[in-house]
């Protein structure tokens, strides 16, 4: 005689919480591409790690970075690929990818060319 309790049940099928886990990872997964990780390194090769959404402007990165530095915005610059950074772009309009690399080099003005004796 067969018993009803065993004949359809499989030991894993009652378990309710395996069903939310492939919607959890679907919904980590979208967050990460709304996302990137970017690496600011200044001249001395100190870095810092910041994440921020693809359709966000760089100012906002930019503006946290020299915050956290103790740095006005005015006195660096931001390179991606060796070119200067605009503001107002996103990662997205750079064609930035995670872990890519912002150069921040601080501003020097004065000074002069050494002249021979």
């Amino acid at each position: 005689m067969e018993h009803p309790e065993h004949s359809n049940q499989h030991p894993e099928g009652n378990n309710n919480s395996e069903a939310p886990a492939p919607v959890k990872a679907e919904v980590a997964a979208a967050v990460s591409a709304q996302q990137i990780s970017l690496k600011v390194v200044n001249a001395d090769g100190a870095e810092m790690f910041f994440k921020i959404k693809r359709g966000t402007q760089l100012k906002k990165l930019i503006d946290a970075y020299c915050k956290k530095q103790g740095i006005s915005r005015g006195s660096v610059r931001f390179l991606f690929d060796g070119a200067p950074i605009d503001e107002i772009k996103t990662p997205e309009d750079l064609g930035m990818e995670d872990d890519d690399v912002i150069d921040a080099m601080v501003e020097q003005t004065g000074g002069s060319v050494a002249q021979p004796l």
